[in-house]
């Protein structure tokens, strides 16, 4: 791994750390509710379109990049069929970020990037074993 992956990969855990701290942060904000009282902003489902809308925000650039710095004859643009099969991981990513949203409501930051890593070691033994990839 050269000096592109260490940089890419502390990237990586600046970001994740960063974002997740933000998103508590935004959690302990209080306001005035419509009844009068002060509350806490718990509102998982608002962040979780926060984050949709930055990524969907990603397509347009990609297309803008593609026709403004890559030739003609290298573009690469994938069809509608790869589109809607990419859809269907995408929709459960969603689903697992909004209920990830809501769990860190109830956890301290440590333990919800604790529990958020063990995706990569249940995909290793998934991995292992059910496709049976070494």
């Amino acid at each position: 791994m050269g000096y592109q992956g260490v940089a890419a990969f502390v990237a990586g855990l600046i970001m994740g750390t960063g974002s997740t701290v933000t998103i508590k942060v935004l959690y302990m904000v209080k306001s005035i509710g419509l009844d009068g009282e002060e509350k806490n902003f718990e509102k998982p489902l608002s962040t979780t379109c926060v984050m949709f809308i930055a990524m969907t925000l990603a397509l347009p650039l990609h297309i803008g990049y593609q026709y403004l710095m890559v030739p003609k004859e290298k573009r690469d643009f994938p069809s509608w069929n790869t589109a809607k099969f990419l859809m269907i991981p995408s929709v459960f990513d969603l689903i697992g970020t909004a209920l990830a949203k809501c769990g860190l409501l109830f956890v301290t930051v440590s333990v919800y990037q604790l529990v958020r890593c063990t995706v990569i070691i249940i995909t290793a033994i998934l991995k292992a074993n059910v496709l049976k990839h070494p």
